[in-house]
């Protein structure tokens, strides 16, 4: 069972109710005896933890000892020549940092390759901040217009068979589109019941 709590299990303190020293002003001689045998055996002895081959390979996969093969191996060479503990932690980092670089690199080379377009929809969208404008530029105080059809585009209107469909015309003029609704809703009270 573990020292965590868990269903079913709930964890309590090793020390008992002596920790505090308040508390241990009234213990009994059976009790101090109790408390100092209690503080001799959890001291751990020089060599332990000892590390113990047959319990690694009874308690892991094949699977999981091909993966950490190479590590293994890299951990026996360096603590040959730094130690044990700092072999042990080189080791690790070492291990920690090529995963990280290999996830890193993986994500660069999803989101340069798999850019999403009008082909594939399901990929990364990332959306670009426009360029900015500064006082020098012609236009300055003024955005860039684009027509309602250029916003989600994602390059179908550059590709060479898309020259021959016509782009939707842009109306800029707020007048023009007032005039257009006006003249449906006077379609649609013209037309008998």
């Amino acid at each position: 069972m573990g020292g965590t709590e868990g269903p079913g299990v709930k964890a309590f303190s090793l020390q008992g109710r002596f920790h505090d020293v308040r508390r241990r002003v009234f213990m009994t001689d059976e009790e101090r005896r109790w408390r100092a045998q209690f503080l001799k055996d959890i001291q751990l002895a020089d060599g332990e933890p000892r590390y113990v081959p047959e319990y690694y390979r009874a308690t892991t996969n094949p699977i999981r000892r091909l993966w950490k093969s190479p590590m293994w191996v890299l951990q026996n060479f360096l603590q040959s020549k730094l130690g044990e503990t700092p072999g042990y932690h080189v080791r690790h980092i070492i291990g920690k940092t090529f995963i990280l670089f290999m996830v890193s690199y993986m994500g660069i080379y999803y989101i340069k390759y798999h850019s999403s377009d009008w082909k594939n929809v399901f990929a990364a969208d990332f959306y670009r901040a426009k360029p900015p404008m500064v006082p020098s530029q012609p236009g300055y105080p003024n955005a860039p217009k684009m027509a309602p059809f250029e916003y989600y585009d994602k390059g179908f209107y550059s590709t060479p068979f898309a020259v021959k469909i016509e782009k939707p015309v842009a109306e800029t003029s707020s007048k023009k589109r007032r005039a257009k609704k006006q003249q449906q809703q006077e379609d649609e009270d013209d037309e008998p019941c």
